[in-house]
This record gives C-alpha cells, structure tokens and sequence, in this order.
C-alpha cells in the first residue's frame, strides 16, 4: 500500500457513507453504501411549495409547426463559385462537404472541361481521404480521360497516391 493510503481509508471509513468489505480474494476494499443519511434529513426538511394555492390549469400544448425545408446555401452558386467554396471545404479538411460539392458540381452541365477535371481532382482526394478507394479511383480515371496529361501535384496526401 502506498503512503497516506491508510489515512484515506480511516477518514473514509469513518464516513458513514462508506463501508469496509472484504473483497473477493479476502483483502479489505472499502465501497459505497446507500445509506446516506444527510439525503433523507433533507427529503423530510423539504417545505411544499404551493401554500394553500390550487394549481393552474393545463392547457394543451400547441401542435408544433411544421418543419422548414433545408435551405441549400449553394443552390445559387454558379460552377466557378462552386469549385471555389469546394477548395476552400478540402483546405478545412471538410471531405464529406468535398465530395457532396464536387458529386453536385459534376451532374451540372455548364461546366467547362478544366473545371470537370479539377472537380474530379478534388472529388478524388476527398474520397481517397475518407476511404473510398473505389470512387476516387473512378474519378481519377474520369480526370485521366479529360486530362491524358495529368501528373500529380507534389503536394499530394499519400492516401490518393496510393
């Protein structure tokens, strides 16, 4: 037993919320009882709050008001915003944002052959990021099929170049 150990048991024990056991190999434990007589001074202290008075009545509550739609912040975006606030979302480590942006931005069809190629970029290191190897292999070869010339960034996360 460490220092100070049987200083702490006595107080504990001494404690009449606390009670020595013995253990199930035979040493002494110390555990704790529910007996706890301050709670029941205090349950028989306890005043009743209303004097005399009759309660309020209860009134139904009102029905709860329909739900809202969920306001899309990127529904207005044009694609060049789009690619823009899916950068920023793969800066902040936001790949699941990425991925839904870049899924979104690659059914549109305004976009421009180097804006699908980098949307598939961003889409594949999200994916890759997040362990989606399957999709970020099908966008990388979607990237390669825009973009036969395509190498690497330096920059890239080891996930995607795996």
């Amino acid at each position: 037993m460490r220092t100070g150990a049987p200083v702490l048991i006595s107080f504990l024990l001494a404690s009449p919320a606390f009670a020595l056991t013995n253990g199930p190999a035979g040493d002494a434990s110390v555990s704790w009882t529910t007996a706890r007589p301050w709670v029941a001074k205090k349950a028989r202290k306890a005043k009743p709050k209303s004097k005399g008075k009759p309660a309020p009545p209860m009134t139904p509550a009102a029905p709860a008001a329909p739900a809202a739609p969920a306001v899309d912040p990127y529904a207005t975006l044009n694609p060049a915003e789009l690619l823009a606030a899916a950068r920023l979302k793969l800066a902040d480590l936001e790949y699941e944002e990425v991925a839904r942006l870049a899924g979104r931005l690659l059914e549109r069809p305004d976009l421009t052959d180097e804006q699908r190629g980098e949307t598939c970029w961003l889409q594949a290191n999200a994916l890759a990021v997040m362990g989606d190897m399957l999709g970020a292999e099908k966008s990388l070869r979607l990237l390669l099929q825009l973009q036969p010339d395509f190498s690497l960034p330096p920059d890239t996360t080891p996930k995607v170049v795996a």
